[in-house]
């Protein structure tokens, strides 16, 4: 008798990126993953409490593909990193993107309390690289990051859409848009009342 398959979390979240990369996330349902597994939906159903519960999964998982990415593309500086992961994954992911970033039925608070644990690594990974001074108002830091969020997700929105056409050599995207992001945020640092380039 073969051994009996066990389906972890993983392995069922990898199968629902497999299959929503294929055919878009409308066809993401507990028969249609279980079919990509090759087995019955109950492993999916006792495995993932809900597909609310899979969305969360892939929303995190989102994540590290986007750190994957600002880990490929080792350019630019740190917040550049940051916002080149995000339009990456944009580019290169784009139901996944879409599913995450453009589906008005998340529950925000999700993305939310990831984005919040990842504040204080952003923060320290800026200290650290000494290109700015950052202030030592913790409300001020978070207050400017969603700032520059709303600048980073809006290019990372036209990006899988296609509609951003503001890169002077588009055929060499990550060069070319590494320079757009470094320049356009090192004028949003030094403009900001709460950071400025160090002297």
């Amino acid at each position: 008798m073969p051994p009996k398959q066990t389906f972890t979390k993983d392995k069922i979240v990898d199968a629902a990126l497999t299959l929503m990369r294929r055919e878009g996330f409308a066809k993401l349902t507990a028969r249609s993953i279980a079919k990509e597994l090759g087995s019955s939906t109950m492993p999916v159903y006792s495995t993932i409490e809900s597909m609310e519960k899979l969305k969360e999964l892939i929303f995190i998982r989102s994540t590290e593909i986007a750190a994957g990415f600002r880990a490929k593309y080792q350019t630019g500086d740190v917040l550049t990193k940051y916002a080149l992961g995000h339009i990456m994954l944009a580019k290169e992911e784009k139901e996944l993107f879409h599913l995450v970033w453009l589906d008005s039925s998340w529950d925000l608070s999700v993305i939310n309390a990831t984005l919040s644990l990842s504040l204080g690594t952003i923060r320290e990974e800026l200290i650290a690289e000494g290109k700015y001074r950052i202030s030592d108002d913790p409300q001020k830091f978070i207050s400017f990051i969603h700032f520059v969020w709303l600048f980073i997700r809006g290019i990372g929105v036209e990006v899988n859409l296609g509609t951003f056409k503001l890169l002077e050599n588009e055929d060499d995207f990550v060069p070319s848009m590494t320079l757009f992001l470094e320049k356009n945020l090192s004028s949003l640092f030094t403009s900001y009342e709460v950071v400025a380039a160090q002297k």
